[in-house]
């Protein structure tokens, strides 16, 4: 091949590259161009200088702001209504691109004619052969309607938490009202019961008791479906002798489940560990409200609480609940809506066994807090069995011998006590005074805080017991003048009828030792005492 030959043949190569470029760099040309109309189509777009002066604006941005492209451009950003006319939008952006970064916001912008309007910002700096920025690039979306939806949204929170604020705070404030007179007479129907009486007289302070602890549960109901609604329900975390709490609950319904006629069993896997970590209280709340349930609602035969090890690891077990009844039994169509809220079987139930249709419903809400299971099975007229999974951290044995240990010693280990008492209540003293005398200790009472440190001042105490709402200085107070101002590590109880949530933490934070809300048994505040002297 000669010269001439290959120049020719470089010639069309060359042509044909550039026929090739051309008709590639027209299809890019379309496609930007087809991206720049979506672009115009969507978003304002708005380029300004290093000085923050105004060199384009698109169509979209006029129809946004109400501004012409003439009344816009050659002015300066701060000096329309685009939103950065305020300072610390402005400062934030030109802080931003003038160092070369993108720049994201939400901002309110005002129209030409006073319409106020939210827009998305991107703001995109474009820079020198040297790396500084030369001019900048907006890309603006109006949200305007997201943004009425999101404040909607926000406003109907801020309803919604101060409605659930009230709730509490009314239910924390009549649970307190009930609670002091109820203190009183659950505590003297419990000295009562220990005197001496006739048949007849026994019979009706058991009745009174049996009437007290229901309308307690009522209450405590109602107060943990509250705490459960708004989030506040805390599931406790701590070690406790699991065959012991459920001999308790055992105990405590045996004399139920007789007065009714009832054989009332307790099965325990033998292989069950005896100590584990979780919530003794919600546990045998749970327990409480199945087993009182089976033995409401059978009028004959038998209740059975039992307990087996389905799973365990080295850390853990698993362990299933079951109660069983021989009871009146529940429908198939009714067996999905029985732990509902205010849901019974059916209507003549309430009507024949009573109930407000809460216990269910939080049974099954306490078993969920706790990542449980709960489930039912029943046939009419056969019984019925509900029982509950639950995983359990396994505790070690040395807790479990304490807490045997604890559970034998008696009153008189603590020796002679002087106790302190701050309650402004007269039936609640009276109650406290021969409670506290029965123990075997010596009390003195203050009707107030401020009484209480006086007569701290006179004489010496092993213990105070502290009611929280008082006159002249409450509970609160004095505990804090206690430890900040005497510096006294003397042991403190709160005793108080109050249930708002936190309440307990609150005063642990304050400095006081233990807590116990009213009304309570004379067992529970004598562990507290023993707890508070011991540790």
């Amino acid at each position: 091949m000669n010269q001439l030959e290959i120049r020719k043949r470089n010639i069309n190569l060359r042509e044909e590259v550039a026929r090739m470029a051309k008709k590639e760099l027209e299809s890019v040309n379309r496609e930007l161009e087809s991206y720049k109309t979506a672009l115009d189509e969507t978003s304002g777009i708005l380029i300004f200088d290093k000085e923050g002066i105004i060199t384009f604006v698109n169509e979209t941005t006029c129809d946004y702001s109400g501004y012409t492209k003439e009344e816009l451009i050659g002015t300066h950003i701060k000096e329309t209504n685009t939103g950065y006319n305020k300072e610390s939008i402005y400062t934030s952006l030109w802080n931003t691109v003038s160092a070369g970064y993108v720049w994201k916001n939400e901002i309110e912008s005002i129209t030409k004619d006073g319409k106020p309007y939210w827009m998305e910002v991107v703001v995109v700096p474009f820079l020198d052969k040297s790396g500084h920025p030369f001019k900048y690039v907006e890309i603006a979306n109006d949200i305007t309607e997201r943004k009425a939806v999101e404040n909607e949204l926000i406003k109907a929170k801020e309803v919604a938490e101060k409605a659930i604020f009230v709730k509490d705070s009314f239910m924390a404030n009549m649970s307190h009202e009930i609670r002091t007179p109820m203190n009183a007479i659950i505590g003297f129907t419990d000295l009562l019961a220990r005197t001496d009486l006739s048949d007849k007289q026994r019979e009706f302070v058991t009745n009174v008791q049996t009437a007290g602890d229901n309308l307690l549960l009522i209450i405590n109901d109602i107060l943990d479906l509250s705490k459960i609604e708004s989030g506040k329900l805390v599931i406790e975390h701590s070690k406790f002798n699991l065959k012991s709490a459920l001999k308790h609950v055992y105990d405590l319904l045996k004399v139920k489940a007789e007065q009714s006629g009832l054989e009332f069993n307790l099965f325990l896997d033998a292989n069950m560990p005896e100590t584990v970590v979780g919530d003794k209280g919600r546990i045998n709340q749970i327990l409480m409200n199945l087993a009182g349930n089976a033995i409401k609602f059978t009028e004959e035969g038998d209740v059975t609480i039992s307990v087996k090890k389905i799973d365990e690891t080295e850390v853990g077990c698993k362990l299933r609940f079951s109660i069983k009844d021989t009871g009146i039994g529940i429908e198939k169509d009714k067996l999905e809506a029985i732990f509902d809220r205010f849901t019974q079987a059916e209507e003549s139930t309430t009507r024949r066994f009573g109930g407000t249709g809460l216990g269910l419903n939080i049974v099954k809400q306490l078993v969920e807090l706790m990542d449980g299971e709960i489930g039912v099975n029943s046939k009419p007229g056969r019984g019925s069995e509900f029982y509950f999974i639950l995983d359990f951290e396994k505790a070690g044995v040395d807790e479990e011998i304490k807490e045997q240990e604890a559970e034998k010693k008696p009153s008189d280990s603590l020796g002679k006590l002087s106790v302190l008492l701050c309650e402004d209540n007269f039936l609640n003293q009276h109650l406290a005074k021969n409670i506290v005398k029965g123990f075997g200790f010596d009390i003195d009472i203050a009707n107030n805080g401020q009484e209480g440190l006086d007569m701290l001042e006179k004489k010496k105490y092993d213990l105070i017991l502290m009611d929280l709402q008082m006159p002249v200085k409450d509970g609160y107070q004095t505990t804090t003048y206690i430890r900040s101002e005497l510096k006294s590590s003397i042991p403190i109880i709160a005793i108080t009828a109050h249930s708002l949530i936190g309440e307990q933490q609150k005063c642990f934070d304050l400095g006081m030792d233990a807590y116990v809300s009213k009304p309570f048994k004379q067992e529970e505040l004598l562990d507290k005492i023993r707890e508070v002297i011991v540790k």
